[in-house]
């Protein structure tokens, strides 16, 4: 298991690859198995397929053992001939409406998810999940459609749910109030045993994984038994996967999120980095990056010049600022390093006044 908080093991399933292939038109298939072999290694620890993702890619036997097939319909049963699936995830309305019984032979193999929505969870409901537990081996209830935070704690909420049904807890939170990552923080801290999301997830509507792994050992102080500096290797191969661009303001994972350039920032991350960082760059496999342009000032230009190992000892910086100011709002973007080294060049022993 790859998250233990406060001595208790916590399971991440990843959806991800079911809303890849549902959502983009172009997979670069070559990429698949790279993905979630690297996903496993920041801390996945089992990913959730269908049989739609299955009919487009081969997995290999021994990945099987990490997979939670989803069974939708009646012909997805078919997949329980070919792989031996460690767990199987089913809707709690489709044990209604899918012939198990024909196949309980293959069924009884695996590990049951129960899925039930949030709204299903009532009274009227309770003796249906416990017949439908007396006949299979299900070892989680995942509640779904959790879309708001819960200030008063959800504690209570996962403490009823295990003495009613005296089985694990797993939730999976949308994104839909844009809360998915504070929903699985909140839920995992409270006692839940599994949580699920997909990497990028706000993408899909889910909690995204990159994000509550980076914040439950930021913020949740819990251990994570995987290696989140290989996420900027990650979300590179994401998007040669995908072919798609990642916002570089995207939490966790954007290119941009340790980029700075106001003076006061500039200050204030080489005086102390968590004045403006919760977490080292390094932590998720990036580097800060301090950029040039209209909003720096003399103390940023000179760092930055010591880092690019530029003589700027005979450059008069204030003239070399107001350059690089007229410059950054002539392109309306920052000043690249060699950019930067033309203008100190242009300027080298020129004298004012």
């Amino acid at each position: 298991m790859s998250v233990n908080c406060e001595e208790k093991k916590k399971i991440i399933l990843d959806k991800s690859l079911i809303e890849i292939f549902k959502v983009h038109r172009h997979i670069n298939g070559a990429y698949v198995i790279e993905f979630l072999d690297l996903m496993k290694v920041i801390g996945v620890d089992y990913f959730q397929v269908n049989s739609s993702t299955l009919d487009k890619m081969m997995i290999y036997p021994e990945f099987s053992g990490y997979c939670v097939y989803n069974i939708e319909n009646t012909e997805d049963l078919r997949y329980l001939y070919i792989y031996d699936f460690k767990y199987l995830s089913i809707d709690f309305e489709k044990f209604s409406t899918i012939p198990l019984m024909e196949c309980k032979n293959k069924i009884d193999k695996s590990k049951i998810i129960m899925n039930i929505a949030l709204k299903d969870l009532k009274a009227s409901n309770i003796e249906t999940i416990k017949y439908i537990l007396s006949c299979y081996d299900i070892e989680f209830l995942m509640v779904t459609n959790l879309s708001k935070c819960n200030n008063s704690s959800w504690e209570d909420f996962i403490i009823k749910l295990k003495k009613t049904f005296n089985l694990k807890i797993g939730f999976c939170a949308e994104n839909s109030l844009c809360m998915g990552t504070a929903v699985s923080i909140e839920l995992c801290l409270d006692g839940a045993d599994m949580i699920a999301g997909a990497f990028n997830g706000s993408e899909y509507g889910f909690a995204p994984i990159e994000e509550v792994l980076t914040a439950l050992k930021v913020i949740g102080d819990c251990n994570i038994n995987g290696d989140l500096s290989l996420l900027y290797k990650l979300t590179e191969l994401y998007k040669k996967l995908t072919y798609k661009v990642i916002p570089g303001d995207k939490a966790v994972i954007g290119q941009d999120i340790f980029k700075y350039e106001s003076g006061i920032h500039a200050d204030g991350i080489e005086k102390n980095p968590l004045t403006y960082e919760p977490y080292s760059p390094s932590e998720v496999g990036q580097k800060r990056e301090l950029l040039i342009g209209k909003h720096s000032g003399g103390k940023a230009v000179c760092k930055k010049l010591k880092e690019l190992n530029i003589d700027y000892g005979t450059v008069d910086v204030n003239l070399l600022l107001s350059k690089i100011r007229n410059k950054s709002i002539y392109l309306k973007r920052n000043i690249r390093d060699e950019e930067l080294f033309a203008l100190c060049e242009e300027l080298r022993g020129v004298v004012i006044g």
